[in-house]
């Protein structure tokens, strides 16, 4: 049963990264409107979603390597999801803050 745990929790990590190679892939068209390269919380988007798909496939590499030596499944699931985790954090983050200072409009500068 913790093998399929562990299995079940990399084909998740997986498919986020798959996913978001394409979030990667679009994301230098956040920068189409005039003025929106001044934006700094919309640069923290563009960096976090360009280093997403790294993050989740060096995660998915670091946590065998952890489980191969070690063993340890609880450390483990830690380097599986905390990376991943945080740049998506960062990323749902900094968009809600150009909702919250900018009201959506990416070329304003707060």
């Amino acid at each position: 049963m913790k093998r399929f745990a562990i299995v079940l929790c990399n084909l998740l990590i997986a498919v986020i990264g798959i996913f978001s190679i394409f979030l990667a892939m679009t994301a230098p068209m956040l920068f189409d409107a005039p003025g929106s390269e001044n934006n700094k919380i919309l640069w923290v988007v563009f960096w976090a979603a360009v280093i997403l798909p790294f993050t989740c496939f060096g995660s998915l590499i670091s946590s065998w390597i952890v489980l191969f030596k070690t063993k340890n499944i609880k450390i483990g699931l830690c380097t599986l999801f905390i990376p991943p985790g945080i740049v998506i954090t960062v990323l749902i983050m900094s968009l809600m803050l150009i909702q919250f200072y900018c009201q959506g409009n990416f070329s304003c500068s707060p």
